[in-house]
Order: C-alpha cells, then structure tokens, then sequence
C-alpha cells in the first residue's frame, strides 16, 4: 500500500523509480491511492495493479467517512492478499497504522522529511505502531530519534534517482534560444516549486546582486507554483523591482528537465529545508556545478569545496558570493568537481541501491 498527498514531487518521482526497480520475484506491489492523476497513470502504464480509497478532508473530520475509509482499506487488503503495509508518505499515517491493527498486518512507514515537532507529537502514537521506520537521511533520522522511538525500529535508506538516466551532456542550445539568452552568457538556475521554503525569494534577491556588477549572467527558476500562479506573479513581481527583468526567466514546468538542466552552468537549490533533495542529486549526475544551502540532509550529499558548493541559508549575500566562486573556478577545478559530484551520486544515491535496501527491509519485517 502506498498513501500520497501530492503528485508530481520528488517523493512520487522516487515511488515510480523504486517500482521500477523492486524485483518483481520477491515482491508484488499493490499501489492504493486517494485520488486520480498523473502517478495513478503512470502506476498503471507500469501494469500494476491500483485502487483508489479516498480519505476525508483533514479540516472538516467526517466520523462516518473515516469509518468508511477503513473499511474500504481493509476489504482491499483482503481482496488483494496483502502481506505487508508499506506507506510510502507518511501524511496517512493513521489511516496505515489503523489498518495495520485492525488486520494485524505489519506496516512500514517511509519518512520522507523532516518534521515540525507538532506534526511528530501528534502523531506519535502511529509512528510507535510501526514495525519499521525508513528515514531518507540521516538529518530525517535525527528528527525522528528526537522523540524516544525504538532506535532498533528506524533504518537509514538514502532516497535516490536513477544516475544511469543522466549524463555529462552539453546543451543543444535550444533552452538558451528560446529564452533569447546569448550564446556566451552564464546561466545560473533552479529547480523548485515555487514558494517561499524553497528559498525562491534569496535567489532572485541573490540574482541582484550579481547582477549589478555582472550583466553578462542570466537566471532562471525552473518549476511552478501550486496556487495557480499567485505565488509565481508575486515573485515575479520582485525580479521587476529588483531590476532583473529581461535576465530572470520563470520557465514554469517543463517536460525535458534534462535538457534544460544540460545547458545550466550552475545548479543552485536555496531551500531553507531539504531532507534528501533529488534534483540536486540530479544536476549533479548530470555534471554540473551545485551551490547549495546547508541544510538538513544536503551535507550528507555534498562535499563543500570537493563535488559541489555549499552557502549558509535564508542569506543572499551569501549566496551570491559562493555562485560567483562557482562561476569563476577554473576549468580544470570545475572539471574535477563535477566528476567527483558524478561518482558520488552514483556509488551512493542510485536507484537499485535504494531498492535493494527496501526489498530487505521488506523481507526482514515479514520474517
């Protein structure tokens, strides 16, 4: 079973790569899903099979409808012989945990952030219920041992991507072109949703300041917002007023991420918190130059200085000052940056690797 809040984020995009990389002769997933969309496509294009269960609104409580909700896990749980609960966000977590005891089945939760101590005191009583607990990193790890559970019940898996997918490729120039950016112009981007905990607002603010003494660097902010555009007019706004319009570009989605990420000479992710960010991990297989800020599980990652760059956070200066180091490193200490970035990602944080670990948790808890 696997229970998400949102669709299109790093934690779905793992979900498709793990169910990729599960082996199928040791398991047979079922996905259970609250609604229709993009994943519940792709699920199924995959030939798994999927249930849809919705759930109650979490600001209008619904005894009935909670009750309901049960039931329908629960007849799926039968229907579908299932052996192991595996929740893979753990917003659901009562709802996994509720059915784990009704039906004796062990769970595992995966968490994959860190949380805010009211989240975690409320939902203490499940997260105990758990048979096992996977922390995507070791900041995710610490969060979680904060709160007295059973150390023996929690395991360390680093979330990962698929590194073979990615390549050391240049640019076709058609992103640059389209954006009408010159040829022998820098260009430093991000890859996030829009909105203010992913630091969107330091990076244009950081963009200023480069740009006032370095016309000759352009910036873009690759992702969209998740208020129909509110929070990205607002931000585009800002880049007005900071005199950035014409060298900051607000791309919204796009469909070839890696071609647009080939032709960035620096990646930069300015979050304020990240547990295992996966499209840093992504640039990074891809080649390119991170500047990151330090935070949470990001230094498990990056190696300041030796395959990618690290900044304080919630810091413009800052921020400026390490894209600007970045920018002017001379090739041969780029070159070496980037391969070390390159091995890293895919010794350490490659899908198989992360699926394998899974599959013997999996195993180990139904034993």
């Amino acid at each position: 079973m696997t229970g998400t809040a949102r669709v299109g984020g790093g934690v779905e995009s793992n979900l498709l790569l793990l169910l990729d990389h599960f082996n199928l002769q040791k398991i047979s997933p079922i996905v259970i899903m609250p609604g229709e969309g993009p994943l519940t496509d792709q699920v199924r294009l995959r030939g798994i099979p999927t249930s849809i269960v919705s759930y109650y609104g979490w600001r209008c409580f619904n005894p009935l409808r909670h009750l309901l909700t049960i039931f329908d896990l629960m007849r799926l749980s039968r229907s579908y012989k299932i052996d192991l609960i595996y929740l893979n966000h753990h917003c659901l977590l009562e709802f996994a945990a509720k059915l784990s005891k009704l039906t004796r089945l062990p769970l595992v939760c995966h968490m994959h952030g860190v949380e805010e101590d009211n989240y975690m005191a409320q939902n203490l009583k499940w997260l105990k219920s758990c048979n096992a607990i996977i922390a995507a990193s070791k900041a995710v790890l610490a969060n979680i041992k904060r709160f007295v559970l059973p150390e023996q019940r929690i395991t360390l898996i680093y979330s990962a991507i698929d590194a073979q997918q990615f390549t050391q490729e240049i640019g076709n120039g058609q992103f640059r072109h389209k954006l009408n950016i010159p040829n022998r112009s820098k260009i430093v981007g991000t890859v996030a949703r829009i909105r203010p905990d992913k630091g969107i607002g330091d990076f244009i603010h950081a963009a200023a300041k480069i740009h006032s003494h370095r016309e000759e660097i352009y910036f873009v902010i690759i992702g969209s917002d998740e208020d129909g555009g509110i929070t990205s007019r607002e931000y585009m706004d800002l880049a007005v007023m900071l005199d950035l319009n014409g060298h900051l570009f607000f791309t919204g989605f796009i469909e070839d991420m890696s071609g647009a990420i080939s032709e960035l000479d620096v990646f930069v992710l300015a979050s304020w918190m990240e547990a295992c960010p996966l499209s840093v991990m992504e640039a990074m297989a891809s080649g390119k130059l991170v500047v990151v800020t330090e935070v949470g599980g990001v230094p498990e990652i990056i190696q300041n200085g030796i395959n990618g760059m690290l900044c304080p956070t919630k810091n413009p200066q800052k921020l400026a000052e390490t894209i600007l180091v970045a920018l002017d490193l001379p090739d041969q200490q780029q070159s070496v940056m980037k391969r070390k970035a390159i091995d890293r990602i895919h010794e350490q944080f490659d899908i198989a690797l992360q699926a394998h670990k899974i599959e013997d948790l999996f195993l180990e808890v139904l034993s």
